[in-house]
C-alpha cells in the first residue's frame, strides 16, 4: 500500500503483557502474550498497513496488526465498520503495532475477544453502543445503465497482482480480490469486484452506510477518480469531480442520501500510549 509521511509518532517503549487468565475454566479471552510498539516508518518515511497470521491462515498462532490506525482495531475487535465508530478524532491518524501469541485452537471469534480485551487493559479504553440518526446512502442504477465492466475469467492477470498496461478501453487489468488498488489520492481500480464489494469501499470512503439497490449479481471491473477535499496529499487536478459525481458519471452508478438509525460504539475515554506491566 502507498504510503504516507509520518504526521503523529506513538511514544513508549515496547511493552509486553502476559494473558494471565489461561487455563481457567471460564477465561476471559485473552492473548498468550502481547506486545504493543510504538507506530514508525520505514527509513525514507513510507510505510503499510497489514494484518498477518491468525485463525485461517498458514500462521494461526500469532498474529501481527501492522500500523492500523486505533479506529480500524477497534472495529476489527468488535465486528463493525469504521463509520460506524464514534470518538475523538485522532483515532483516524495514531498507529501502533500489536504482535500477538493466541493459545492453539482459538477462532476468529475468539481471537477478536482478545483484541477487545487488550485494547480495554493497556489503553483504558471504555465505551458504550448508541442508536444516533445519521446520514445513509441508497445506491441505485443510473438510467443508461451501469459503466461497470463485466469480469472476464479467464483474462490474463499479472501473476504477481500488479498493474498491466492501460487497455484500449481505459481499463486496467488487475488481479481480482476483495479490495480496490489505489494509489494517487483518489485514484481507485476494482478488479473482480462484486457489488458487496464495491459497497463496502463506498461505505469507508462515505464513511456512512451504503444500501445496494442496484440487483446486479456479478462481477466487475473499473476505474474511479475523483478529489477529495483539498488537502497537503491532494494530487488531482482541481477539475476532478467530487466523489459522489464520480460515482455517478463514471461507474453509472447513483448514491442518494437519507437520513436513518445507525448503530454506533461511542467512545467514552481512550488513552493514546498503552500502560505498562
Amino acid at each position: 500500500m502507498r504510503g504516507v509521511r509520518l504526521i503523529t509518532v506513538l511514544t513508549g517503549l515496547f511493552l509486553v503483557v502476559a494473558g494471565s487468565a489461561r487455563g481457567q475454566a471460564s477465561a476471559r479471552e485473552e492473548f498468550e502474550v502481547a506486545a504493543v510498539k510504538p507506530f514508525a516508518p520505514y527509513s525514507n518515511g513510507w510505510w503499510d498497513v497489514r494484518t498477518e497470521g491468525g485463525p485461517g491462515t498458514s500462521d494461526p498462532n500469532r498474529i501481527r496488526y501492522f500500523n492500523l490506525t486505533f479506529k480500524s482495531l477497534l472495529a476489527t475487535a468488535y465486528g463493525v465498520e469504521n463509520f460506524m465508530i464514534s470518538g475523538p478524532a485522532w483515532l483516524d491518524s495514531e498507529r501502533c503495532v500489536i504482535e500477538a501469541t493466541i493459545r492453539p485452537g482459538a477462532t476468529k471469534a475468539q481471537v477478536n475477544q482478545m483484541l477487545q480485551n487488550l485494547l480495554l487493559d493497556r489503553f483504558k479504553t471504555t465505551l458504550h453502543r448508541e442508536t444516533r440518526t445519521g446520514p445513509v446512502y441508497d445506491l441505485t442504477v443510473v438510467k443508461k445503465g451501469p459503466k461497470l465492466r463485466e469480469f472476464v475469467e479467464n483474462a490474463p492477470a499479472p501473476a504477481d497482482g500488479t498493474l498491466s498496461t492501460t487497455e484500449k478501453d481505459g481499463f486496467i487489468r488487475i488481479r481480482p480480490g476483495p479490495l480496490p488498488v489505489a494509489w494517487g489520492d483518489g485514484h481507485i481500480r476494482g478488479g473482480g469486484q462484486t457489488v458487496s464489494e464495491l459497497v463496502n469501499y463506498l461505505s469507508s470512503e462515505l464513511k456512512a452506510p451504503v444500501v445496494d439497490k442496484t440487483g446486479l449479481t456479478g462481477r466487475y471491473d473499473y476505474n474511479l477518480e475523483f478529489s477529495r477535499a483539498p488537502s497537503a496529499t491532494d494530487n488531482l487536478a482541481d477539475s476532478a469531480p467530487d466523489f459522489i459525481t464520480a460515482v455517478r458519471d463514471q461507474l453509472g452508478l447513483k448514491l442518494e442520501s437519507k437520513k436513518a438509525p445507525i448503530d454506533l460504539l461511542v467512545i467514552d475515554h481512550i488513552e493514546k500510549t498503552p500502560t505498562a506491566n
